[in-house]
């Protein structure tokens, strides 16, 4: 007699990007060298600049080629146990582009808890997304009016 009932199928993953995982280990490898500076070891792995959790939470898939990064297995390694933490100035302008496109305003704190430093492209990157989230607000706000006006 079998025990614990009939087998359960497991559920299709839904297609949130339909990036595939080799474009975005091509876009670490085109990188040449690891990103921390000092390190010129060739041997890589491709680091998720926002994490794979915090891309599920907003609904994004993880291969995008622009959240890249070339680390070697030794600073990947001591980035993620916190004991080095790769420098903010080593991510590319395209990481954190990324970052905000993906978070907004919160990329800022993700990234500088995250990574080590201060990189003048993350406080101009904010002061862009702060001045997007005010001119989407004004926009429903606006739109949220007219709704009223048409009302009455």
């Amino acid at each position: 007699m079998k025990r614990g009932g009939p087998k359960r199928r497991r559920k299709p993953k839904a297609a949130i990007e339909a990036i595939p995982r080799r474009t975005f280990h091509e876009a670490a490898r085109e990188q040449r060298v690891c990103a921390v500076p000092g390190c010129r070891e060739r041997s890589f792995q491709a680091h998720h600049v926002v994490y794979e959790q915090h891309l599920k939470k907003v609904g994004e898939g993880p291969w995008s080629p622009r959240n890249a990064l070339r680390l070697c297995p030794g600073c990947h390694a001591a980035h993620h146990s916190r004991t080095r933490p790769v420098p903010l100035k080593a991510l590319t302008s395209a990481n954190v582009l990324y970052a905000f496109e993906v978070l907004g305003p919160a990329a800022h704190t993700y990234l500088t808890r995250r990574y080590a430093g201060e990189d003048p492209r993350v406080e101009e990157a904010l002061v862009e997304a702060e001045r997007k989230e005010a001119a989407d607000e004004a926009y429903i706000t606006d739109l949220q009016r007219q709704r009223i006006e048409h009302l009455a």
